[in-house]
């Protein structure tokens, strides 16, 4: 009888360490094609503020990079800054500052607004592709 438990206990052990695993792999794979099907959006705006969510859980810790950017028609738009690591994402998160005007190059899935029900979470649907500052003409001129 010790003998079964033991296995069963192995075996369940086995299964939990590999549907983890599993999960683990589907949710990055969701998670890098999720925006290839999204339509990619270029507009003159304006920085207006910038923040950073921190996170902290059992398994482990996060920053999400945001800036605000507003858009010709005066409405705001968060937009996590991406890229490969923390480190770059902060480099290019230090690189745009509150009132800069630009080009803003970034992608939004379909239907965004029936997709998130919290405001908050927006941004995340939103993928940053690159900002390129105007330093010739000031938006209040």
């Amino acid at each position: 009888m010790n003998f079964k438990v033991t296995i069963t206990v192995l075996v369940i052990l086995f299964l939990l360490f590999f549907g983890i695993i599993i999960w683990t792999v589907t949710m990055n794979i969701i998670e890098s094609t999720r925006f290839k099907a999204a339509l990619e959006y270029s507009a003159y705006v304006e920085v207006v503020g910038k923040r950073i969510y921190w996170d902290v859980s059992d398994s482990g810790s996060y920053e999400d990079y945001i800036i605000s950017f507003k858009f010709p028609d005066n409405s705001v738009k968060e937009i996590q800054v991406g890229g490969d690591g923390w480190k770059t994402k902060k480099t290019v998160y230090d690189s745009i500052n509150e009132g800069d005007i630009g080009t803003l190059s970034y992608r939004e899935e379909k239907d965004i607004e029936k997709r998130s029900t919290k405001e908050k979470w927006l941004y995340r649907r939103r993928q940053f592709i690159s900002f390129e500052k105007d330093y010739t003409t000031n938006l209040e001129d």
